[in-house]
């Protein structure tokens, strides 16, 4: 007999979740496409054993979380996506009812072994999420390697409304975004790096680029690098970053970094063995 698709919680707009000490993910076995309509902010800490929040990322961020303003994530030792590319349990029913009711419901079925779990090299959001209206995402205490998968397409904006990211005591993260990535985050005013103990940059090298890449944040007003001893670069290639915006930059306790600020010459060809922070045009 098939399941039917059940009304989660229609009216539902903050979800708080903490001290959970078993559960595994945030999901129902089958949800209609509008269970959480309305929900805006989710917060969820010191869940031990959570390794997912949502199900499949191509469905579930597209109809769930498309309303979600404010996600906060801490304190997650287990968590390694946000949404999971997952295998989907087989389904056989010979019946047009049953056929139909696949297209109108979310699977959050899983297929996953403890090695699958402890994958933190994926990025905490695959290149299906997008989440549109998200303004305010904080990570704390996060055992990813990376934050965003690498390589993501201009055309395909997913975090157009971020305006706030706050980063702390993800000591796995090495680098912040990827460089195609940057363009995603346009509207970022507020960034706070803290206590990222392996952080070693905030934009990882793309080898395909083949010109000097130059990183804009047209809206960063505040940025702040706190406690972050293996900071050595922005970027590690040669690059140009332009903040036209900014007027508080904190920078303590980065112990690595030798060099603040310095200008890029156009005939400068090679990286110099003691990179600054920030590599500006000159005029």
């Amino acid at each position: 007999m098939a399941k039917v698709p059940c009304d989660a919680f229609l009216l539902l707009e903050s979800l708080t979740l903490h001290n959970l000490i078993n559960l595994e993910r945030i999901c129902i076995d089958r949800l209609k496409v509008d269970s959480f309509n309305e929900l805006k902010t989710i917060k969820v800490e010191s869940c031990d054993e959570i390794f997912a929040i949502g199900g499949e990322a191509d469905v579930v961020t597209e109809e769930i979380f498309a309303q979600i303003s404010c996600l906060s994530l801490g304190n997650l030792p287990q968590l390694t996506s946000f949404c999971r590319e997952v295998k989907r349990h087989s389904m056989s029913s010979n019946t047009k009812d049953s056929q139909d009711q696949s297209t109108t419901a979310i699977t959050c079925s899983y297929e996953v072994n403890l090695e699958d779990k402890l994958d933190t090299s994926t990025g905490l959001f695959n290149d299906k999420v997008r989440l549109p209206k998200l303004e305010a995402l904080e990570l704390h205490e996060i055992n990813v390697e990376k934050i965003w998968r690498s390589q993501v397409p201009a055309k395909f904006p997913r975090f157009q409304s971020l305006t706030r990211l706050v980063v702390s005591n993800c000591h796995k993260l090495k680098y912040l975004f990827s460089a195609s990535m940057i363009r995603s985050v346009e509207q970022l005013q507020h960034l706070d790096i803290c206590l990222c103990k392996g952080l070693l940059g905030i934009i990882s090298e793309d080898t395909a680029i083949q010109v000097t890449p130059c990183f804009v944040f047209p809206r960063v007003s505040t940025l702040r690098l706190i406690d972050l001893p293996k900071l050595r670069f922005f970027y590690p290639g040669m690059h140009t970053s332009e903040w036209p915006t900014l007027k508080s930059l904190e920078a303590t306790g980065c112990d690595n970094l030798k060099i603040f600020g310095s200008e890029f010459e156009e005939n400068q060809l090679h990286i110099p063995a003691q990179q600054p922070l920030f590599l500006f045009e000159k005029v």
